[in-house]
């Protein structure tokens, strides 16, 4: 073949070669439990920024409407205890595992 006539590799091909050798190459990251990522996605994508807008919304309504404040307020302590929950969710299971006899 000439240089011509030879033919390159599609870029797309290239890339599926790379995903599956990366797949098998790279140790992935021991989940505790099942759902786990699934929890963390949810944990930094959805609660923490709706309890930062809880916060948020509690210090311009105390400027505005005061009986507003307490739901905030709440709202933000909630969000903040299923954060750590959440966060301190692979320790806490493997407590519940190793304490079962």
């Amino acid at each position: 073949m000439t240089p011509e006539t030879r033919r390159c590799p599609h870029t797309l091909e290239r890339a599926a070669a790379a995903a599956a050798l990366a797949t098998f190459a790279v140790p992935t990251a021991a989940m505790a439990y099942a759902g786990q990522g699934l929890l963390e996605y949810a944990r930094s994508f959805v609660i923490a920024p709706l309890g930062l807008f809880a916060i948020v919304v509690g210090i311009a309504a105390a400027m505005f409407k005061p009986e507003v404040v307490r739901t905030a307020i709440w709202s933000a302590v909630v969000c903040a205890f299923l954060f750590f929950i959440i966060s301190a969710a692979p320790t806490l299971v493997n407590l519940l595992q190793n304490s079962t006899g």
